[in-house]
């Protein structure tokens, strides 16, 4: 009964809010059934279009948002116009997802078609999610999305011009890394945590760590990877990053940017850090703007890699998660659609080309140290912590590579493959 309820919602929200008549609705109720399907159904071609349009619709209303943002004198959105894209932003994600749970975010980039997809309960969306046309997927409470991550099989099971979505669940709590691929008929079980650029063929039992192109579960997740306040990470710092942020914040350095830098556990929610990483995400928006003049983009990217060296090359559409965390040499180009994030040291004369991820930025492995929480002492907070990427002299970088934390780069790096563990995964 409780299927044949959400199929009626469903149904109900093409008829609603996308204008569907009852008749364009045979073949898509086959789809949402797990059913057999016509792939030449015109209104099966109906709703595929009607979703690449307000997927589009929802990424517009983040820029505009954005551009609010910058022409704010203090870079950020006043209450009321805050509720406005707030509830706005809401209003899409409910027709894109018409079975929800009680809160919905989501950052730009987000592809999906129209009641495919389940979110059962609260998470965390981060750019350019895609869950592809082909499979049928649920989503439970508290999961988190990195970036860049596809959820679905690439091709349809097809019969003629028949068709079969497949099944793809994941369970509470998960933590989905950057650059991961999922593809169908798999569980990912409650607490599981996907490595970043792996690729997921099977079932990922509970509390498992996963890595890899296929992926492979390398043990589970034990009280052992509690975070550790007390370690610290050694890193080559002169202070001029501090210099900046300190006169970004009102001429104090958050205690929570200086544990991001060395490597403790911070409070991604700290009021103070918060105002940076909010003026990081203006910047790059500016930066990746048609409209910014070039003398204010090398502006921009002086503050972005505070500490970069002569010959610094950089492209369109990049996304940087904290300023002032990125030591950069001489003769260095980063290509478009780069994204990159964590304490990262990229030596001279260096080539990263398009649509690579370097990221550092992890959370806790538990998942109860992952999930925002309350106290009278701190208010809410939720703990992270940033690692490291070293990538050594005269290193090419190529196209679609992702590199993961903890990393020393010392050879060149293939297009499409992943660095991991110090060594080239294809």
């Amino acid at each position: 009964m409780r299927e044949k309820k959400k199929l009626k919602k469903k149904l109900r929200n093409l008829i609603k809010n996308f204008g569907f008549t009852k008749d364009e609705l045979t073949e898509i109720k086959k789809m949402y059934s797990g059913e057999y399907f016509d792939i030449n159904d015109y209104g099966y071609q109906h709703l595929l279009q009607c979703s690449k349009d307000i997927c589009n619709e929802y990424s517009t209303l983040l820029n505009e948002e954005m551009l609010q943002k910058n022409k704010s004198p203090r870079k950020k959105l006043n209450i009321f116009k805050f509720l406005h894209f707030y509830l706005k932003k809401s209003k899409i994600l409910k027709l894109i997802f018409p079975i929800h749970g009680f809160v919905l975010y989501a950052e730009e980039g987000l592809q999906a078609v129209v009641g495919l997809v389940d979110l059962k309960g609260y998470g965390f969306i981060n750019k350019n999610l895609t869950f592809t046309p082909n499979s049928l997927v649920i989503v439970k409470k508290s999961n988190i999305f990195a970036f860049n991550i596809t959820i679905g099989d690439n091709i349809l099971n097809t019969s003629g011009t028949l068709a079969k979505l497949s099944k793809i669940t994941i369970e509470s709590n998960c933590w989905i890394g950057a650059g991961t691929k999922i593809y169908g008929n798999v569980t990912i079980g409650n607490n599981a945590v996907i490595g970043c650029g792996a690729m997921v063929y099977d079932d990922i039992p509970c509390y498992s760590l996963a890595v890899g192109r296929p992926s492979k579960v390398i043990r589970k997740i034990t009280c052992n990877d509690s975070l550790n306040f007390d370690k610290k990470i050694a890193l080559n710092l002169n202070g001029k990053q501090f210099d900046v942020v300190s006169q970004l914040s009102k001429g104090k350095v958050p205690k929570a940017f200086v544990h991001m830098v060395n490597g403790i556990p911070f409070n991604t929610m700290d009021k103070n850090l918060a105002h940076l990483i909010n003026i990081t995400r203006n910047l790059c928006f500016e930066y990746n703007s048609n409209e910014t003049a070039l003398a204010r983009k090398q502006e921009i990217l002086d503050i972005l890699f505070v500490e970069h060296g002569k010959n610094l090359n950089v492209g369109s559409n990049i996304y940087v998660d904290m300023l002032g965390t990125i030591k950069i040499g001489d003769n260095v180009t980063i290509g478009n659609n780069v994204f990159i994030g964590g304490n990262i040291n990229i030596d001279n004369n260096c080539i990263i080309e398009n649509n690579t991820i370097l990221f550092s930025s992890g959370h806790s492995l538990i998942a109860k140290e992952r999930i925002m929480n309350w106290s009278i002492t701190q208010g809410f907070y939720e703990y992270t912590q940033y690692k490291t990427i070293k990538v050594e002299s005269d290193i090419k970088i190529e196209q679609n590579a992702i590199i993961t934390p903890n990393s020393i780069v010392n050879c060149n790096v293939p297009k499409n493959s992943l660095y991991a563990k110090n060594k080239v995964i294809n």
